[in-house]
């Protein structure tokens, strides 16, 4: 599995393909979530990213 990098707002990311991304929670609030992508050199690289997940509208 390749070394996580955390991801920085204004990140260059070269993204090839998505091989993988962690599943949505259903929590209602900011939660970490990987991706794991090939770039075009077909390295693997791992992100870790931030996402508000799983809140929905109740009105």
């Amino acid at each position: 599995m390749p070394e996580i990098k955390e991801y920085k707002y204004g990140m260059k990311l070269d993204v090839a393909k998505v091989i993988r991304k962690s599943p949505d929670l259903q929590t209602c609030s900011v939660m970490p979530k990987l991706m794991t992508y090939e770039d075009s050199k077909g390295k693997l690289n791992t992100v870790q990213y931030q996402v508000l997940s799983g809140c929905r509208n109740s009105q």
